[in-house]
Formats: structure tokens, C-alpha cells, sequence
């Protein structure tokens, strides 16, 4: 890979990473108000009379989502399997930067820009439920009081997104796949 193949694939690439630092301020912004409330006590009583039966299903909630992540990750965030779905896949690419990018480099562009894509769409639904994650336990906390399960929803939904930071080295190995094959 040449340093302008690079560099270009670099800044297409950098988006995901917008996209990821934007669900991870979305997180933190929650956490905030979420503290926010508890410490000045503005939220004084529960508003469920049945808040047991509710913490179990938010944690049903949260452990079917666990398991989606990890499934996602595992099944179609390996590059391998990008690569193939981007060889099977017709896809309509009407970002200007990507499509200048295909025109710069021809067709072995074009499958990368098919796998980028793809990738984002997985990355943006594993980082959408993280940040879902984090939804079910500030309701949980506005309805129950109960800041314990904030933070462990919090914890959860952050090393969440962390683990499925979009790393440059997965596109590497994204174009290594297409060129050695």
C-alpha cells in the first residue's frame, strides 16, 4: 500500500472515528446528568412501585444486547468476513471523498471502499447498542433510583465501545485480504 493510498484511506477512515468519539460523548454526557441528579438529589422518589421486577427485565435487556455486541463482533467485524461481503454486495457509494478516492485508485479502491462501508455499518450498530446500553440504565435510574445500576450499565455499555474502537489496522487487513487473494 502506497503512503497516498494510505493517507487517503486514513481520512475516509477517520469518520468512524467521529462517529465513535461521538456515541462516546454521548456516554459521558449522560454519566454527567446522571450524576448530576443524584448528587443535587433533584429526583427525591422512586417513580415504580415494582422496582425489582423492573431491574430484572432492564438486566435481561442488557445481557440480550451483551450478546448481540459479541456476536456481531465475532461474526461480521472480522476482516476476512468484510472482504467477502464486500465481493458479494453491490453497494450504491455516493460519498464524494470515497468516490474520488475509487476514481484515484480503480477497481482494487473500489473493494476497499465496499469493505470500509460495510465495516461502518457494523461498527455503527455494535457503538448504537452500547449507547442503547446506556439508555436502559439511565431510565433505570430515573425510575428506580438506583445509581448502582447507572454505573454498572455505564461500565458496561463504555468497555463496550471501547473494545470496538475502529482501529486503522482492521482496514489493513481489510486490503491485505483483497490484494493476497
Amino acid at each position: 500500500m502506497d503512503e497516498n493510498f494510505r493517507s487517503k484511506l486514513r481520512r475516509i477512515h477517520r469518520v468512524n472515528r467521529i462517529l465513535w468519539t461521538a456515541i462516546l460523548a454521548d456516554i459521558l454526557i449522560l454519566s454527567v446528568i446522571a450524576l448530576l441528579l443524584w448528587y443535587f438529589e433533584i429526583l427525591t422518589e422512586p417513580l415504580l412501585h415494582n422496582i425489582k421486577m423492573f431491574n430484572d427485565i432492564s438486566l435481561i435487556a442488557v445481557i440480550i444486547l451483551l450478546f448481540t455486541i459479541m456476536y456481531l463482533k465475532r461474526t461480521y467485524l472480522i476482516p476476512d468476513k468484510i472482504v467477502e461481503r464486500a465481493k458479494r454486495k453491490e453497494l450504491q457509494i455516493g460519498s464524494a471523498d470515497v468516490v474520488d478516492f475509487i476514481q484515484e485508485f480503480g477497481k482494487e479502491a473500489n473493494m476497499i471502499a465496499k469493505a470500509l462501508i460495510i465495516m461502518r455499518r457494523y461498527f455503527m450498530l455494535i457503538w448504537s447498542i452500547a449507547n442503547l446500553i446506556v439508555l436502559i440504565g439511565f431510565i433505570s435510574f430515573i425510575v428506580s433510583m438506583s445509581l448502582r445500576n447507572f454505573i454498572i450499565y455505564g461500565i458496561v455499555a463504555l468497555y463496550s465501545l471501547l473494545i470496538n474502537f475502529p482501529r486503522f489496522s482492521i482496514v489493513e487487513d481489510c486490503y491485505y485480504n483483497i490484494t493476497n487473494k
